[in-house]
């Protein structure tokens, strides 16, 4: 019995992929190995400095953040940051290689999870070009968007994929497998708060098997205790943090609470029309769906993950990339127990392979060492950093009641630690929804914004250069309140008129 369904009903699920069919496992390598060349560019993610100064701090202080520090606005409130464990990770490999070591571990993420992405669907029945079609495009949608920067949610998306995997090969009667469920949920817990989307496969899987012994499709009943057993293992391990519930709470306001859902560019719902490659996804495993379903074939756990990472990918930007591996992964298995035998044979054909090696000729020449925003498919424009601002500020010391974009707040954590100096950064979750509104209020220059510095009593801003940095620098300039005493092409200064001010034409 598999917990997301069979692939011969007749049997118990078992692995599909063995020393006999290379092919897969070449295959899987090749993808792999692609998604490795293709993480292979500079460092373009803002979050990426919260999650290092993060793990910086904790091996300097041998102690887990409990408050959001680095952030003056906020740095006091109460902060259980369930992706501890990754920042630690973060941090060692930056004191390993820098830059490059980051990048590395990017490249390391990457290839694991699409090598076994092709493995898992392999499990479930799917041979030749069909066990790597579905994840080639998910692989090619992550690369043309936004394709993983470093953070918590690309070892999230890894673990996915390695779960999917071991369901796909799961024995019913295998108790060391079982036994497995709890460590890797630990792990998964201390690592990102989508662990709870591991726990809702889980308890998909269970609805979908249910469904179909209802239907008569199989018989699941004989194995349903130790396939459920798996939930309570799991959910224990969703809880052992040290945090405890506290890491519960912080997951869950990450992936959807109020703050989440207010936060800028990250957490809107995408436009289609923007993502061809996810819709492409979308509609290949959705035709496939409809037609199983009329045809009869369908198992109730694939259609319960496809509902799954379509809404994921549907309502939110943040989440398009690990549902695109969720919707490959459930895609294939659909298409395969359909049972189209001569498509199959078409896919393990050698001009399909063919074909096959050319797309990965072609996607290294386009993509290898640049930035995935190469294609313009990205949710946000890859701005650079305020690096020379930030030397000014800290060679004048203008880092007290300090006003940033909400993308810069990670960098300016990194850059000062152990100092307060953030007014916002990416950990949308630490800030009340009420204060990223307030803030989308002035990111865009509308009534309120002056109020809005004037309740935290702000004495400076850094602010955008350029068109990105309109309407509010327009209205920063207009106000006579404050006067801009620093400019580059990147960024630029303001402080209040008053102490600050004339302490540095003192100076």
């Amino acid at each position: 019995m598999c917990l997301l369904g069979e692939i011969d009903v007749s049997v118990p699920c078992q692995a599909t992929v063995g020393a006999s069919d290379s092919t897969t496992w070449i295959f899987a390598v090749l993808l792999g190995a692609l998604a490795a060349t293709l993480a292979l560019f500079p460092l373009s993610s803002y979050d990426v400095w919260w999650i290092l100064a993060t793990g910086n701090g904790i091996i300097e202080t041998g102690a887990l953040p409990q408050t959001g520090a680095g952030s003056w606005t906020r740095g006091h409130a109460e902060y259980a940051y369930h992706g501890w464990a990754f920042s630690l990770i973060t941090s060692v490999f930056y004191q390993l290689g820098g830059d490059c070591g980051l990048i590395g571990l990017r490249a390391i993420l990457a290839s694991v999870a699409f090598a076994f992405l092709v493995l898992a669907v392999a499990a479930r029945g799917a041979r030749g070009a069909g066990a790597y079609s579905l994840p080639g495009l998910a692989l090619l949608f992550g690369f043309t968007n936004l394709f993983w920067p470093v953070r918590a949610q690309s070892a999230s998306q890894t673990l996915l994929v390695l779960m999917l995997w071991g369901l796909a090969r799961y024995r019913a009667n295998n108790l060391v497998r079982m036994a497995i469920a709890l460590p890797f949920f630990m792990i998964w817990a201390n690592t990102h708060g989508g662990v709870w989307l591991g726990f809702a496969i889980l308890v998909l899987g269970l609805l979908g098997e249910w469904i179909d012994v209802r239907l008569g499709r199989h018989e699941a009943a004989r194995h349903g205790s130790l396939a459920m057993a798996m939930v309570p293992l799991a959910f224990v391990g969703c809880l052992a943090t040290p945090y405890g519930y506290k890491g519960l709470v912080s997951a869950v306001r990450h992936i959807g609470g109020d703050p989440a859902a207010t936060a800028p560019l990250e957490w809107a719902a995408p436009r289609l029309a923007d993502h061809p490659l996810f819709l492409l996804l979308l509609v290949a495993v959705a035709a496939g769906l409809i037609i199983s379903v009329l045809r009869g074939h369908f198992r109730g756990g694939d259609v319960l993950l496809f509902l799954l990472f379509a809404l994921m990918g549907l309502n939110s930007l943040r989440y398009m990339e690990i549902a695109a591996l969720g919707l490959a992964y459930a895609g294939t298995s659909i298409w395969v127990n359909m049972g189209f035998r001569r498509t199959l044979q078409i896919c393990h054909s050698p001009a399909a392979h063919a074909l096959v090696i050319a797309g990965f000729g072609v996607c290294l020449f386009l993509g290898h060492g640049r930035d995935p925003f190469l294609f313009q498919g990205g949710w946000r424009p890859n701005r650079p950093l305020p690096v020379e601002a930030a030397r000014f500020l800290a060679s004048h010391d203008i880092v007290q009641r300090l006003a940033n974009p909400y993308e810069w707040g990670g960098y300016l954590i990194w850059k000062f630690h152990p100092r307060e100096v953030a007014f916002i950064d990416g950990r949308a979750d630490l800030y009340p929804a009420s204060f990223i509104e307030d803030y989308m209020r002035l990111e865009s220059g509308s009534p309120g914004w002056r109020e809005f510095l004037d309740q935290h009593d702000v004495e400076a801003v850094l602010w955008r250069s350029g068109p990105t940095g309109f309407p509010l620098r327009e209205v920063l300039q207009a106000d006579r309140a404050f006067v801009r005493i620093y400019a580059d092409s990147v960024a630029e200064v303001y402080v209040r008129r008053g102490g600050l001010y004339r302490r540095m034409e003192g100076s």
